[in-house]
């Protein structure tokens, strides 16, 4: 058996500011896990 690696289209990948920890999450994670920075989604273009 194959296994796919799609993504579920109800989450959102979301990158610390400061630490660059990737998390997968429904809706805004909050604070990194990793070491507690500003997280933000990745899909959202920045300037």
């Amino acid at each position: 058996m194959s296994q796919s690696n799609t993504r579920d289209s109800s989450t959102a990948t979301y990158e610390c500011h400061e630490c660059r920890n990737r998390v997968e999450a429904a809706g805004f994670p909050g604070p990194c896990p990793e070491c507690e920075g500003p997280m933000r989604n990745i899909a959202v273009p920045r300037e």
